[in-house]
């Protein structure tokens, strides 16, 4: 399975960023470096997005670059690939979680999916529905798309619907979109493999206006401690120069 990097080519520190974590897996990687905001044209940009998406933002180009990684998956012969943003944390012993997954996607012969492996977004499996050795749970609702597998089939379902109705909103709301019109099957895991550090404080959105900051960090975390207090905890230190650090620590990643 290749592990597909969404990267822009002048953010230089979410590269090293990523190379840093990806030293600790032996994931196949290759970097999704096509559509960065100015190489997109207006002609490719009216001929795959409206509305929201079109005149392009930085958004545009975020969808732009996941639908070429479904592109890359169709032009392979592998069944399913994983999607990384390159502002992503992944979660300890992210190599073992991945391949219990993938045996679970093979024993259930899954098929036409996506796979939420994420919880930036504070959105957990209800604690009424987990069960013993299982880690993914069917829903009807996505959270984002920083860190997610995609099978061949749902794939080719999001490229068919670009091409037929084009792109109008961001991609992880128009994955939503798909889920609730066109049936496009949904799981999340109820064991995280990754959150995003542009929504938790650790980097700037080129998305949104929200900028890094400790005191978004900390809210973040005490979100998080609050909606799953027996998952996740917080270590506060002072840095140096005598600056407040925030570390996100797990107290548990095993289904």
């Amino acid at each position: 399975m290749t592990t597909y990097l969404i990267h822009v080519k002048t953010f230089i520190d979410r590269y090293e960023h990523m190379q840093r974590q990806f030293q600790q897996v032996s994931w196949n990687v290759e970097l999704i470096l096509e559509g960065d905001f100015n190489t997109l044209s207006d002609e490719l940009v009216n001929q795959l997005f409206t509305g929201e998406l079109n005149p392009k933002t930085f958004a545009t180009s975020c969808a732009y670059k996941h639908l070429m990684t479904y592109q890359r998956l169709l032009n392979s012969k592998e069944p399913w690939a994983l999607i990384l943003e390159d502002d992503v944390f992944l979660a300890p012993h992210a190599e073992e979680i991945l391949a219990s997954i993938e045996a679970e996607i093979q024993q259930r012969q899954l098929r036409n999916w996506v796979i939420s492996l994420e919880d930036t977004n504070n959105q957990f499996v209800p604690n009424a529905q987990l069960k013993k050795n299982q880690f993914l749970y069917a829903t009807k609702r996505g959270r984002l798309t920083a860190a997610y597998l995609i099978d061949r089939a749902a794939a080719q379902q999001i490229l068919d619907a670009v091409q037929k109705h084009k792109c109008d909103y961001p991609i992880d709301w128009f994955q939503d979109r798909l889920r609730r019109q066109w049936t496009l099957p949904d799981f999340w895991s109820s064991v995280a493999l990754a959150r995003q550090g542009s929504i938790d404080g650790h980097f700037n959105s080129l998305i949104s206006c929200r900028k890094r900051s400790n005191w978004q960090q900390i809210s973040f975390h005490l979100q998080r401690m609050y909606k799953n207090p027996k998952l996740f905890s917080l270590e506060f230190h002072l840095g140096n120069p005598g600056k407040m650090q925030v570390r996100f620590v797990s107290c548990k990643y095993a289904a």
